[in-house]
């Protein structure tokens, strides 16, 4: 799920999609996978929205939200977290085998699912933002495109 969210910005050029994965099907490495991603698209990851506030008659505008959702260094964090619980432990190892976490499943959930609720996505080569809503169930909705730029995300 982690490397969808990853490279879901890449979907819309097949060719930029196909050459940054074969770059990374080799890569275990969460930072060095969104390194992969970034090189391709600078403004790969999902920035979360508050919803729209209505500032003038047939104007809406979004805030940005500053915590609470999964960063992009808690997806490294993440990320290999998930690789280590996946993975088998060489069984002759030195240290503890204990595997810290950070946050409770539950935790790293809510999370990415907060990040995901309503979120800004800019594609690579496609003019223009996109606003998604990510709902809890039901299908996922574009809430708003922007087709003319420049475009500034603060």
């Amino acid at each position: 799920m982690l490397e969808e969210v990853a490279f879901s910005s890449l979907s819309a050029n097949r060719e930029r999609y196909a050459a940054a994965r074969a770059g990374f099907a080799t890569e275990w490495n969460a930072r060095r996978m969104l390194g992969f991603v970034e090189n391709v698209n600078p403004r790969f990851y999902p920035v979360l929205l508050t919803p729209p506030q209505e500032i003038a008659p047939g104007h809406k505008q979004f805030g940005r939200i500053a915590d609470g959702f999964l960063t992009r260094e808690e997806f490294v964090d993440l990320y290999d977290y998930g690789s280590e619980l996946l993975h088998s432990r060489n069984p002759y190892a030195a240290g503890d085998a204990a595997i810290d976490s950070r946050y409770p499943i539950d935790v790293w959930s809510r999370r990415v699912k907060t990040l995901l609720s309503l979120h800004l996505l800019q594609l690579v080569d496609v003019d223009g933002l996109w606003v998604v809503c990510v709902p809890n169930q039901g299908p996922v909705e574009i809430v708003a495109a922007m087709a003319d730029g420049p475009f500034e995300v603060v």
